[in-house]
């Protein structure tokens, strides 16, 4: 019998990459998908490009390699709504002085990663890394913001983002320029119908946009969303017959066959306790995986990425961002018509790590017992 070589469907990347796969694709949105003519943009537009670029600047990580590109085209915002001829002059200048250095490492502007071109367009690839990007960073900034103010779960953030409006910025930034028109129904079909519980999901104002329990559902929705993105295509193939067996030499063959769990993310390989079962995931570590791929590296992700590698004990793991509600799952299965739908199940609470002010506390304790220890000596 043939051996069978099957690829896998997400090709590892890493975090530089995936930051330079979201800059790559702001900028190739902001030169090829703003204006349809050279006449100013229409108020409606100008109104969606400024409210998700004042978004995406807000919740991405300061070092973000195309940082320097939203400042310049929001401080020119007047300008450059003015005519595509404005917009690829400031665009030009920020390509020549920023974009083409990240963090000391030199990069092709125009080329995606193996990662996202794996399946096609790299710029919608590299699109959803923005998006996730910003996903997190709503839950950073909302966290900043609470911490300085001395926000608590029981009073409103001043100053916070409300999840229901980052979603609509990103829902009318789509309706305005995604260029992919099969895709962009797709999208807003399922946004406007409430896919995956969104209506219900994210707070719509402060007064419901309390604590990390309510700001973490905008990523997972997101996720959520992507991963629905990937069943559908799947499902597309499928029926087209594109998924198969080919014939690599007399020994191997390789697939293209996927399995419904094969294309949703993450790899259980990649992330064993994301998955309670197949289908099955559970929530609060799914969001720490997404902070550990989309986030600066700082504590919580080494942390993290240690506890993936097994090196606390099994019964300690828990997602380090574990926050104070109970411990849930998703069951994520089709309903038949392609849409996705998911029961919350309720599971025992993990164990927790000890923080870091235990441990140091717990050092200094052991500390002052040898000191007198060795002084009665």
């Amino acid at each position: 019998d043939n051996n069978i070589i099957q690829q896998p469907y997400f090709t590892p990347r890493s975090k530089l990459e995936t930051y330079q796969d979201a800059h790559r694709s702001l900028l190739f949105a902001l030169r090829n998908s703003i204006f349809s003519s050279n006449d100013p943009l229409p108020h409606a537009r100008q109104t969606a490009l400024k409210a998700f670029l004042n978004l995406l600047q807000k919740t991405a990580p300061t070092t973000a390699s195309f940082q320097p590109l939203l400042s310049d085209v929001l401080k020119h915002f007047k300008e450059i709504v003015q005519s595509d001829t404005a917009l690829n002059r400031i665009l030009d200048l920020n390509v020549n002085i920023n974009d083409n250095n990240v963090n000391g490492n030199h990069f092709d502007i125009t080329t995606w990663s193996p990662a996202c071109t794996q399946h096609g367009s790299g710029y919608t690839c590299g699109l959803w890394q923005l998006f996730h990007i910003l996903s997190i960073g709503l839950v950073e900034y909302n966290s900043l913001i609470g911490s300085s103010s001395g926000g608590s779960s029981t009073n409103t953030i001043n100053g916070g983002i409300i999840p229901h409006q980052a979603a609509e910025a990103i829902r009318n930034f789509i309706a305005e320029f995604f260029q992919c028109e099969e895709c962009r129904v797709h999208f807003l079909t399922e946004y406007d119908s409430c896919g995956h519980d969104r209506c219900n999901r994210l707070a719509q104002d402060l007064e419901h946009a309390k604590d990390k329990s309510d700001w973490i559902q905008f990523p997972l929705w997101l996720y959520e969303t992507h991963n629905g993105v990937n069943e559908r295509l799947r499902r597309e193939r499928i029926e087209r017959g594109e998924e198969s067996s080919t014939s690599s030499g007399t020994t191997s063959t390789t697939s293209t066959m996927t399995t419904a769990q094969e294309v949703l993310w993450p790899p259980v390989e990649a992330c064993p306790k994301c998955w309670l079962s197949e289908g099955r995931w559970d929530e609060q570590v799914v969001y720490s995986y997404l902070r550990l791929e989309y986030w600066p590296e700082d504590y919580r992700t080494e942390t993290f990425r240690n506890q993936l590698r097994g090196i606390e004990a099994a019964e300690a793991f828990h997602p380090v961002d574990r926050i104070d509600v109970p411990s849930n799952s998703r069951d994520h299965h089709n309903d038949g018509d392609g849409d996705s739908t998911h029961k919350k199940i309720m599971k025992s609470a993990s164990l927790s790590l000890p923080t870091p002010s235990l441990v140091s506390s717990a050092c200094v304790i052991l500390a002052v017992l040898g000191l007198v220890f060795w002084q009665r000596k």
